[in-house]
């Protein structure tokens, strides 16, 4: 929208791209959790993903973490086990 080339812009400024923020200790020593840029899950019937999962933990069901379902979360793992 600015007319800025993106590629010339992350090389001058030295930028990096960011799926999300990891925060370490936060509650407890040894905890880790991400903060991920973006959605979780996809909408169903119109109605929101996170809807559902409560709805299906309210219930007595199983579902996966809810960062499970983050394309973020999952694109940040691979990126902190190498660091």
């Amino acid at each position: 929208m600015l007319g800025l080339d993106e590629a010339q812009f992350m090389r001058e400024d030295q930028g990096d791209l960011q799926t999300g923020i990891e925060f370490c200790d936060w509650d407890r020593p040894g905890d880790r959790d991400i903060h991920p840029f973006g959605a979780f899950g996809e909408p169903w019937g119109g109605v929101e993903f996170q809807n559902h999962w409560l709805r299906v933990q309210q219930t007595g069901g199983a579902p996966l973490p809810f960062q499970a379902y983050s394309y973020a979360v999952a694109a940040a793992r691979p990126m902190l086990r190498a660091a």
